[in-house]
């Protein structure tokens, strides 16, 4: 915008171009600057709303245990809606306890390992995720490297 500004004071300084047509002009890049610094002001608010949002969020899950527990039931649907694609409850008849797995969608599943791992916290999932990784690390590099 300031260059675009410049180069039409210049353009007045030479009289190459008629003084009416720069004024114009001139005025017409004020309006988009105003128009744009608006826009800039509007993002900046929205940023900060969404900052909030997402402290306040993060405030929630810091105790999830209590979050979900003192949760109504559809406060509760919507945080499992959030965080979970499936869950799998595997009533065997031969255990006395039924066997309860997840299926995380896929941002919060990361979110949840790269937690883990910084906690050191093993898990079976994380250590089958940990070995499927391993072994497509090893895969990349034999590809890599020219062996078939």
């Amino acid at each position: 915008m300031d260059k675009k500004e410049s180069r039409l004071v210049d353009l007045v300084a030479d009289g190459s171009m008629p003084q009416a047509k720069v004024c114009m002009k001139l005025i017409e890049l004020k309006s988009e600057r105003k128009r744009i610094e608006a826009q800039l002001a509007n993002i900046s608010e929205q940023l900060g709303i969404g900052a909030k949002v997402l402290t306040h969020a993060f405030d929630l899950i810091a105790t999830p245990f209590s979050l979900y527990r003192d949760s109504s039931p559809e406060v509760r649907r919507h945080l499992n809606e959030t965080f979970y694609r499936r869950f799998y409850i595997d009533d065997l008849e031969d255990t006395m306890t039924p066997q309860v797995t997840d299926e995380m969608n896929p941002v919060f599943a990361d979110l949840h390992r790269v937690a883990r791992i910084c906690r050191g916290v093993q898990t079976p999932r994380s250590k089958r995720l940990a070995s499927q990784d391993s072994h497509r690390r090893t895969a990349v590099r034999i590809r890599l490297s020219g062996w078939t």
